[in-house]
């Protein structure tokens, strides 16, 4: 029986995912018999996997978004740190060590990938 629904749920997914609506999916159950709180049930678990999916594409855009920015300030503040010390931005005499950057953009790349990871973890 469980077998069943989940096999209905996941055909409702696919014919969400494809454009029905919810009132058809509901006419479509009430059409095969299916009682009200079974309907309720279907209804809702569709609901809750269209969310989940949506939720799961926008946090993989801000954990990337966050990896990028920790790339770049990690690799700016290296960049800069290089380039003073070897004389390509001259500060006459003077060397800029840019350790901010270096390990705010570190950090940030380290949050990001501990969050994908513990996002997948979430998940199962």
């Amino acid at each position: 029986m469980t077998d069943e629904i989940s096999d209905i749920i996941d055909h409702y997914i696919e014919q969400k995912k494809k454009g029905m609506d919810f009132s058809d999916i509901r006419k479509e159950l009430k059409e095969k018999n299916f009682d009200s709180d079974k309907i309720k049930f279907i209804i809702r678990e569709v609901d809750n996997q269209m969310l989940f999916e949506a939720q799961d594409k926008s946090f993989k855009v801000s954990f990337n978004e966050t990896k990028i920015i920790g790339l770049v300030l990690m690799f700016g503040g290296g960049f800069i740190t290089v380039f003073t010390f070897f004389g390509v931005i001259d500060l006459g005499g003077t060397y800029l060590i840019a350790y901010g950057p270096i390990i705010g953009g570190y950090l940030l790349y380290l949050q990001s990938r501990r969050s994908i990871s513990r996002n997948k973890r979430s998940r199962l």
